[in-house]
């Protein structure tokens, strides 16, 4: 924003030519020197890596802590495998938790998430777990296997 004010400020009371291509330039540079000084990983969204790759800037992705290989099995024949989370980081927002129900076919049935209003992520838990078997009470699914970690 500095170089934009100068450019303006130059034309106006040094009767300095404003060069747009210059000032592009400009601002190019100090984005590029700032991003290649940060130490900081990033967290970014497509539209702003669509941003940042525009202005020819490597993206630092956060470090994998580890890694871990998940495997899902089918629940057994007749019944319904819920696999639920809940969830909260301390920053201030509501706890949130979610569900992914799917049959003995691996078939997708229902899914959801919302945000539940306690800061606790073992009340996001236990909250996402009665919202299931709520849910298999609407559906009339009798048989229920409930998975969380």
């Amino acid at each position: 924003m500095y170089i934009i004010w100068e450019a303006k400020n130059n034309e106006r009371f040094n009767n300095v030519k404003l060069n747009v291509s210059k000032s592009r330039q400009r601002v190019q540079n100090q984005i590029y020197i700032t991003a290649h000084n940060s130490t900081v990983n990033s967290r970014v969204s497509i539209a702003d890596f669509k941003i940042l790759n525009a202005f020819n800037i490597a993206i630092k992705p956060p470090k994998v802590r580890k890694i871990l290989e998940v495997i899902w099995y089918p629940p057994t024949i007749g019944w319904i495998k819920c696999n639920c989370d809940g969830s909260y980081n301390h920053n201030g927002l509501p706890a949130t938790c979610r569900s992914l129900f799917r049959d003995c076919r691996d078939n997708f049935l229902l899914a959801f998430a919302d945000s539940v209003p306690w800061m606790s992520s073992y009340l996001a838990k236990l909250v996402v777990v009665i919202r299931a078997m709520e849910i298999s009470i609407e559906k009339s699914w009798g048989r229920l296997w409930i998975e969380t970690e």
